[in-house]
């Protein structure tokens, strides 16, 4: 499975003086997993923020310059998973 995240442009009201406008970004996601014993239990790879993007700098919430609430801060990132249904 191939997901796209978007988040929109924003306008800092904090800061309307100095360079207010955020901007969009798109994050890709990818997921591979197969079903075992007609989907009784699953296994899945994946790979969120794909191409690695940086949060867009926002004045608004210095000192760290992006919003740790809203957008993918820790980068690319692996991770497998395992469900069984009872």
């Amino acid at each position: 499975m191939l997901r796209g995240r978007y988040i929109g442009p924003t306008t800092d009201v904090v800061n309307t003086v100095k360079d207010a406008r955020t901007r969009s970004i798109v994050y890709t996601d990818l997921e591979i997993g197969f079903s075992i014993d007609d989907d009784a239990a699953r296994f899945s790879l994946g790979i969120n923020n794909l191409f690695d993007k940086a949060p867009p700098a926002s004045y608004a919430n210095a000192p760290i310059n992006y919003d740790i609430y809203t957008y993918d801060a820790r980068g690319r990132f692996l991770y497998a998973s395992f469900s069984v249904k009872m």
